[in-house]
This record gives structure tokens, C-alpha cells and sequence, in this order.
């Protein structure tokens, strides 16, 4: 899926891309020439438009690679699951560019106010992955009802529950710095912000809607179930690259430790593999599930409110005993594993960063 030589690349610039907060210019390459920002983008768009398991597979694979790679190629390509729900004109000219790719939000934490021919859009979003690079932003807000009188005023201005998703160019966005999370720190997850921004009626959609456009299999999936899925698949790429390093750290300290401490090399490789033999029965079973899950759905095109909740119980508890199978092994590796420059040290922080997302928690979302 990704060569040898792509790895190393990649891996390489892991260090600066954490200090500079961003990814490298050759990674951003990489991921245009192989439209990794477009698993989920029409072939008509100049997207690869991947199956749910197949994008899993890739997602994973990345996230091993490198965290934020990893998240970023996730997040970007999750974006184009908005593709079939916009006005196809405006997709046409959004998406098609080779560096096409959406950052944003799902929660709504703006206002739009109803006005002649669009909305008045103004709000501050956190955790915008990928800013830095977006070429467009979405963010969602609660809609105010009513048209807006000559005096700025409303009319029938009583507010709604409605919450729609607005297209935002990158000049109408204000992009605040802010993201100073201990892991993920490639990932450019930064706040955006908009002050009383005229958005036009055709920028404007909701997934809650029929699709306008595009009528593929994925598009029906539930997006939570998608999300969390998604999320998911990271995570473990993260627990897989972070078990790597722990192997190789033990290795390498194997000299060392049986000249002074003769029991610990036998005891640190012993719960290596006790917890790698928990995480891979538990990653067997997220992969059946999902192939389960997908299968179900390309015959019924829907899942049933069970098969939801099981799809997603799957997900968290997946996400839990991943982290958990790294928690256990944490303590054993010793002062290196705290070192922030040590690749180790560095997952297992992305790790316990990603693993906050709402979708992966372990309540309810």
C-alpha cells in the first residue's frame, strides 16, 4: 500500500513536522499525486472513491506510518463524504482541483442568520485538523429563523434547532493558532473563526437531507458510524507503530539490562507479547465486524438501529483495549519512553490525544 521508500520518507520528516506544527511540503505531495484526500470524492471529481473496509485499510496503514499523517489523510479524506449532499456546480469547482480538501468542524458553534439570497454565517470553531492547508472550510450552525428587515433587524426571528453546514472559502476564514495539545501537534488543529460572513444559498448543505448528487453506496452509510469507524482504524495504526518501537527499545536494551537487572528483558518481552496477543484478537474482530457490517449494508442499504449501536460499541471498545494494551506495556519501558524526542514517546502522546475525540469516547455520543 505504501513502499518501503515512502515509509522512510515519511518517518523522516516526523520530527520536524511535530517542532513545525505542520506537515512537510513532499508529504502534502505524496498525498495529491495519490488522492489520499479523496477516498471518498466521485471518480467524476477526480476521486478513488473507496469502499468504507478499503479506506479503513489505508487509514490504518498511515496512521503506522505516522500519527499525524495518519489522522490528517483520515480527516481530509473524510470530507469528501459531503460531496453528493452540495449543489453538483459547486462541487464541480470545489473538489476537482488536485489539492482539494476540506477542514472543519461538525459541531455547531455558529450562528446563521437567514437573509436574501443566503445566510449571514458568524462563529469560532475549535479543532479544525488540517487548516493550515485547507482549500476549503465547512463549519455548522444553528440557523436563527426569520429574514433580516433594512434596519438589520429581524423578522419572526425566533430561533430554530435547524443545523445546516456552510462552505467557507479560506478568505473568509480566520484562522486562530491555538492548537498546544501535547500529541498530534503535525495535525494544524487549529480554531477558525468568521465574523458576519455573507455565505450564498448554493455553499450551504445538511447530510440530514437527500443527496443532491452522486448517488454511491458510501454515502448512505450513517456518519457517525462512518466517523467512528474511521477514527478507529487510526487508532490502531497508532497501537501497531507503538508496539514496534516497544519491541525494538527492548532489543536494543537487552545487553544492557542483563548485565544489571537479569530478570528484566525476559519480563518487559513477556508482557509485550501478552498484550499483543489481546490487541490482535481485538483488531481480528473490529476488521470482522466491519466486513460484517458493510456486507450487511451493500445488500439492505441500511443498518438497522441494532446493527448501529453494536457497530459503534465496537468501535469504543476497540479504541479502550488498544489503549489499554499500550497502558499496560508503558511502565516496563523505562526513562527512554519518556523522552519527548523518542519516537515511542511520541506515539504514545498522539495516542492518548486522538483517543479524546468524541467520536472514540467511551460514553455515548
Amino acid at each position: 500500500m505504501f513502499s518501503d521508500q515512502i515509509v522512510a520518507m515519511i518517518r523522516a520528516a516526523s520530527p520536524d513536522m511535530e517542532r513545525e506544527g505542520r506537515l512537510k511540503q513532499e508529504v502534502l505531495d505524496f498525498i495529491y499525486e495519490q488522492q489520499l484526500f479523496k477516498l471518498f470524492v466521485p471518480e467524476e471529481l477526480g476521486g478513488r472513491l473507496c469502499t468504507l473496509p478499503e479506506a479503513l485499510q489505508i487509514f490504518e496503514q498511515a496512521a503506522w506510518i505516522d500519527s499525524s499523517f495518519g489522522w490528517l489523510v483520515t480527516v481530509g479524506a473524510g470530507g469528501g463524504f459531503f460531496t453528493p449532499f452540495m449543489e453538483p456546480a459547486v462541487s464541480q469547482v470545489l473538489l476537482t482541483p488536485r489539492d482539494a480538501v476540506i477542514a472543519g468542524s461538525g459541531f455547531p458553534a455558529g450562528i446563521a442568520q437567514r437573509v436574501e439570497g443566503g445566510y449571514i454565517v458568524q462563529g469560532r470553531w475549535k479543532y479544525c485538523s488540517g487548516s493550515t492547508y485547507a482549500t476549503l472550510f465547512t463549519a455548522n450552525c444553528y440557523v436563527k429563523a426569520g429574514l433580516q428587515d433594512d434596519t438589520g433587524q429581524g423578522k419572526n426571528t425566533e430561533n430554530t434547532h435547524a443545523i445546516r453546514s456552510f462552505i467557507l472559502k479560506p478568505s473568509q476564514v480566520k484562522i486562530i493558532q491555538d492548537w498546544d495539545a501535547y500529541g498530534m501537534k503535525a495535525t494544524g488543529s487549529h480554531s477558525i473563526e468568521v465574523e458576519a460572513c455573507l455565505i450564498h444559498e448554493d455553499h450551504t448543505f445538511s447530510i440530514m437531507e437527500e443527496p443532491l448528487a452522486y448517488p454511491h453506496l458510501i454515502y448512505q452509510f450513517p456518519f457517525l458510524q462512518f466517523s467512528e469507524a474511521s477514527f478507529t482504524a487510526v487508532v490502531i495504526g497508532m497501537v501497531r507503530h507503538f508496539f514496534d518501537e516497544a519491541r525494538d527499545l527492548t532489543e536494543a536494551g537487552r545487553e544492557g539490562w542483563s548485565q544489571s537487572q537479569l530478570e528484566r528483558y525476559p519480563a518487559v518481552w513477556k508482557q509485550i507479547k501478552n498484550e499483543e496477543k489481546k490487541l490482535k484478537k481485538v483488531i481480528i474482530a473490529f476488521s470482522a465486524g466491519i466486513d460484517e457490517a458493510w456486507t450487511s449494508f451493500t445488500k439492505q442499504k441500511v443498518l438497522s438501529n441494532e446493527e448501529q449501536l453494536h457497530f459503534s460499541h465496537l468501535c469504543k471498545a476497540t479504541t479502550r483495549t488498544a489503549v489499554q494494551a499500550v497502558e499496560a506495556v508503558f511502565p516496563y519501558l523505562g526513562m527512554s519512553a519518556v523522552m519527548e524526542g523518542t519516537t515511542l514517546n511520541r506515539i504514545w502522546r498522539d495516542l492518548h490525544t486522538a483517543s479524546q475525540h468524541v467520536f472514540l469516547a467511551p460514553y455515548p455520543v
